[in-house]
């Protein structure tokens, strides 16, 4: 029982990251929103983020259906020269361990100014992403508007 209901609740917020992210082409642009939208559910609702993080320790149902998502934008990211990792099962399960345990941060120790960037920056330097390179790719569009103030422009 647990499992489908952490199953259903991943489903439902990886389409609306979907929805979101359905303009960017770029792998490291969707993972960077998909980063800062889990890590922006954490700060607005603990209650979901604890249970998906119990959820995900446990159901690999749960897991998988958080990698076919994940996968896709490695992949791209990849091709298209911004993600340089060696193992692709590894870089897996360091995203998803990485984006898991910012989210706990936020739910046990409580706000973190700007966590969804910081989280997603990281994600990504991890990937292989060049500092100098991350730019417009930290999440600074949101269905097409500007949803932080740190982004200098509409173009991110």
């Amino acid at each position: 029982m647990l499992e489908a209901v952490g199953l259903e609740l991943a489903v439902q917020l990886s389409e609306q990251i979907l929805t979101v992210s359905e303009a960017a082409d770029n792998g490291a642009e969707r993972l960077s929103i998909a980063v800062r939208t889990f890590m922006n559910k954490a700060r607005t609702d603990p209650d979901w983020t604890r249970a998906l993080i119990t959820v995900v320790r446990y159901a690999e149902g749960m897991r998988s259906t958080l990698a076919t998502y994940l996968r896709a934008d490695l992949q791209a990211g990849s091709r298209q020269g911004d993600f340089h990792y060696a193992h692709e099962e590894m870089a897996m399960s360091m995203v998803l361990s990485a984006t898991l345990g910012a989210m706990n941060l936020l739910v046990e120790d409580g706000e973190v100014e700007h966590a969804d960037r910081i989280a997603a920056e990281m994600v990504l330097q991890a990937l292989g992403r060049r500092r100098g390179r991350l730019g417009g790719l930290l999440g600074c569009r949101c269905r097409g508007r500007v949803v932080d103030p740190l982004c200098q422009s509409e173009d991110g």
